[in-house]
């Protein structure tokens, strides 16, 4: 396996952990019904697809699944990342953050205005590289 092969499992590996953060997190605090949306194509497959013996993934995919089957088999989609922007604002704040892990009870202050935009069904427009 070549450097980029390795950046890129590794990218999709810290993505399938941090959703089994937030899944426990989901299961400590008995929530049910919940809805997963991710902006990584490659996450979504990996739990639409069967595992096997080589896959990278196993261990966390193993674990978000019987997280998902006690949170009530919550879907999985692929969105794109315009398509939820307050998720995307929190996650880029994460990014500046010293903390490794952070749990807001409440919204971050720089998402509220993009939480009501979302509520009230107004989306962003997506922009394309020409």
């Amino acid at each position: 396996m070549g450097p980029l092969k390795e950046i890129q499992v590794l990218r999709h590996y810290r993505r399938i952990w941090d959703l089994r953060d937030g899944l426990e997190l989901a299961f400590k605090h008995l929530f049910n019904s919940i809805t997963i949306e991710t902006d990584s194509l490659v996450v979504a497959n990996i739990f639409h697809n069967v595992l096997h013996d080589d896959d990278h993934y196993n261990t966390p995919v193993l674990d978000c699944r019987w997280l998902l089957a006690r949170l009530g088999d919550s879907p999985m989609n692929h969105v794109f990342r315009e398509g939820n922007k307050p998720a995307d604002t929190m996650a880029n704040l994460g990014c500046s953050l010293t903390q490794d892990f952070c749990v807001f009870i409440t919204p971050a202050v720089e998402v509220l205005h993009l939480i009501e935009l979302d509520c009230d069904g107004i989306g962003s427009i997506r922009h394309y590289k020409t």
